[in-house]
């Protein structure tokens, strides 16, 4: 249908204007910070200071664009609004604390958070959630179907995690090897395409000293990589080959994840193979087994973008959105791991 292929090409630019603006900005040492929030007074007139990341205002928006694509896909397949919302609940309460919580299992530091763990008990856990859902709370309103809206969440992370890189450009996180390091045909691949970070306080350089460095471009790649993958995947949805575009975006993304660490200079954890690594190749080999597990599934007879108009006008489904996007923002946005001083004066040539 028309509308469909307008929302997917009004997404695809949206995302990719996003994208082009990140890559050429968000290096430098000015994107780090967006706002620095008076704590305690100190002495000599100082105050010390709470800072507000970008890192978190880019992990808030990926979230929440990636929960209202989840949302206008499933209610595209007719599901209705409040089971949506319920799994959707559900599924960021799993995986949001899991981005810290299996970042300190793996790497042992608590000011960390990992995407890549996070969407790795989203997927293990979402089939599970929905069997008991549909055994235990919509046995007589109609259950909901395990593989569209696995494809429909599949898809929203690919898009959500494209924008969330972002966030790591901004932070200096998720790094690539110095390029002059790399072997030589890496050099000749990325030597007009690469990444030089800029801030004392940005990740790279406390971390590795890599500030000011050609660094391998791994956060923009991966940005690339997942916008088409997600384009492709959505395409996919929209002709009902749920099973495929959801083995596409798993399949895709967490290949490129097992390779990416290969390019990347920031700690993975102590192992040769990361634990990211191994949990990327158990997701794909977890995505397929789904496939026989749910071959007998309910499939819509039709998918349209039209039956979602109604998010758009609820106003619960919005205020839910905010309350997303505000929380996940000061989850995310406060620094643990860097601090400030503030001083307050006043111009008195402008008294």
């Amino acid at each position: 249908m028309l509308e469909n292929y307008l929302f997917i090409s009004l997404l695809s630019i949206v995302s990719s204007i996003m994208i082009y603006w990140g890559i050429k900005n968000l290096p430098n040492e000015k994107w780090q910070f967006i706002a620095t929030l008076p704590e305690k007074k100190e002495h000599d007139d100082f105050w010390k200071g709470i800072n507000l990341t970008y890192y978190g205002l880019f992990n808030a928006n990926s979230y929440t664009i990636s929960v209202l694509i989840f949302l206008i896909l499933t209610s595209a397949v007719q599901i209705s609004p409040i089971k949506t919302v319920i799994l959707t609940v559900i599924i960021l309460g799993v995986c949001i604390p899991a981005s810290k919580i299996v970042a300190r299992i793996v790497e042992n530091k608590q000011g960390t958070l990992t995407i890549g763990g996070a969407s790795f008990v989203g997927i293990i856990t979402t089939p599970i959630i929905i069997t008991l859902l549909n055994n235990f709370f919509f046995l007589n309103e109609g259950k909901i179907p395990v593989l569209p809206v696995l494809a429909a969440m599949a898809v929203a992370y690919t898009f959500g995690e494209s924008l969330g890189r972002l966030a790591c450009l901004s932070f200096g996180c998720c790094y690539g090897k110095k390029l002059n390091e790399s072997g030589q045909v890496i050099q000749n691949i990325f030597k007009n395409y690469y990444h030089i970070f800029y801030g004392k306080t940005k990740k790279i350089s406390y971390a590795s000293n890599l500030d000011g460095e050609k660094v391998i471009p791994v956060q923009s790649l991966t940005s690339i990589i997942y916008l088409v993958t997600g384009i492709i995947s959505l395409l996919l949805f929209f002709n009902k080959f749920f099973t495929l575009s959801l083995i596409l975006s798993v399949t895709v993304t967490q290949l490129w994840r097992f390779f990416s660490e290969t390019l990347r200079a920031d700690f993975r954890g102590n192992m040769k193979i990361s634990a990211y690594q191994i949990m990327a190749l158990i997701s794909i080999f977890y995505a397929i087994v789904l496939k026989f597990i749910y071959k007998s599934d309910f499939i819509p007879k039709s998918i349209s973008v039209t039956y979602s108009y109604d998010y758009l006008y609820n106003v619960p489904v919005l205020i839910f959105l905010e309350i997303l996007w505000a929380l996940t923002f000061l989850w995310t946005g406060k620094s643990i791991v860097t601090a400030s001083k503030i001083k307050f004066y006043v111009n008195y040539d402008k008294v």
